[in-house]
């Protein structure tokens, strides 16, 4: 950006946006994006890079699989055998808009999806033979595919109802002929679904079906067609920033499976983010052990045998990448990213309490410590599902940089949990 604003500094940054572990799993390969000061233009990089001393080299080639069979960045997932190759992508089934047409739906476009017309759909591609199928074929959209230890099934979820009656997404497991089994578990708002090592099925549910809207989450463990709920609190965590790197934000790594059996989840709190183990064999306070906490908000992006690579940042702090030593319980920053070296924002933190004994986090941010009144910005969401906290916010800086003070809370309704 041709400034040398706050806001111009900040996007000029290196962020996150999507990340996964290295096939030795000794680095970690970081897709960023950033607007440098003289440029309007994105530029976007990969960095492969080292987890045990934080070096940056030049990212590995994409797959020449990958790159023939999804020619246009589509998102693959590749088998355990690395013998398949899963695909999302339409069939084709597109409307010719240089012509009078008609929608095929009431809307045409989905906020922060785009056209809907041709949703996406699983395609298997054998690599051995070449061949491709189907194994779905239908108008929901299909995303988030995971396959199973062993090859032969495959978890995804669909979304975006063809008929426009439910607008819900919901678990399901599909094996390689296309048979699709849906879970006898609720829909949710979003769902994410891990594989464990002994082919059994971690599905955590956000606002599940049935609940009031901003109901806590639900884990399930699905083992054939049995499940059972892990009852542990603070499930999933959503707190809303105003900042580029989305791999902070995005659910695809709230839950992963550790090779010893364990689970890492995301969970959320009263405008904090943190990161917790669970043994999916124990049920109660023996079940779960918070790994990450504090003032800010944090989200797993990987994890090895003895380690976790997740994603920090707070209403002070934009995003950097850290890893967790399991058997130390030490933390490490791994990415400099910031290279803003002003004074980070001066925040205080309390709370308010209701008549009727309920307490609502409120933050306020100045540039520096205030003394005397001070013009003042509030910035408000509606909830339920989402929070304001200690998530890092382009526009709260920017504010504070003009001279303003910045308060924003989570009025009732706004913890997330309705």
């Amino acid at each position: 950006m041709n400034d040398n604003s706050i806001t111009a500094r900040y996007l000029a940054n290196r962020a996150p946006v999507s990340a996964h572990l290295s096939e030795d799993q000794l680095s970690i390969v970081v897709n960023t994006a950033q607007i440098p000061l003289d440029s309007d233009a994105v530029v976007n990089q990969s960095w492969a890079i080292n987890i045990a001393t934080g070096h940056e080299s030049a990212a590995p080639e994409v797959d020449p699989d990958i790159k023939k069979y999804a020619p246009n960045d589509e998102p693959v997932v590749v088998s355990p055998n690395k013998k398949f190759l899963l695909i999302a992508k339409g069939r084709g089934s597109t409307v010719d808009v240089n012509q009078p047409y008609r929608w095929t739906r009431s809307i045409r476009n989905f906020d922060a999806i785009g056209a809907i017309d041709n949703p996406p759909q699983l395609q298997v591609v054998d690599l051995t033979t070449g061949d491709s199928r189907w194994i779905t074929d239908d108008g929901w959209r299909w995303s988030s595919a995971r396959w199973s230890p062993n090859n032969d099934l495959v978890f995804a979820c669909r979304s975006l109802d063809p008929l426009e009656q439910d607008g819900y997404q919901y678990a399901n497991v599909i094996t390689l002929d296309g048979t699709v089994r849906h879970l006898a578990i609720p829909g949710g708002r979003s769902i994410v679904g891990t594989w464990l090592a002994d082919g059994r099925l971690a599905v955590l549910i956000a606002s599940p079906q049935g609940d009031p809207p901003g109901s806590q989450a639900r884990l399930y463990i699905i083992d054939g067609d049995d499940s059972h709920i892990i009852d542990v609190p603070n499930l999933f965590g959503d707190v809303y920033g105003d900042q580029p790197a989305e791999l902070a934000d995005i659910y695809d790594h709230i839950l992963l499976a550790r090779p010893d059996g364990s689970l890492i989840i995301r969970t959320g709190s009263r405008g904090r983010m943190g990161i917790a183990l669970i043994d999916p064999n124990q049920s109660g306070p023996d079940s779960f052990q918070v790994l990450v906490v504090g003032d800010r908000c944090c989200s797993p992006v990987a994890t090895t045998s003895s380690e976790l690579i997740f994603t920090t940042h707070s209403s002070t702090s934009p995003v950097e990448l850290v890893v967790f030593d399991y058997a130390t319980k030490t933390e490490r920053q791994l990415t400099n990213f910031n290279q803003v070296d002003d004074m980070p924002l001066v925040v205080r933190r309390f709370s308010v309490a209701t008549p009727d004994g309920f307490n609502l986090d409120a933050w306020f941010l100045s540039a520096h410590e205030v003394t005397h009144p001070l013009p003042t910005v509030s910035i408000i969401h509606g909830g339920p599902h989402f929070t304001y906290g200690e998530a890092f916010s382009l526009d709260a800086h920017a504010l504070c940089a003009a001279g303003f003070g910045v308060l924003y809370t989570n009025v009732r309704g706004s913890t997330g949990y309705g």
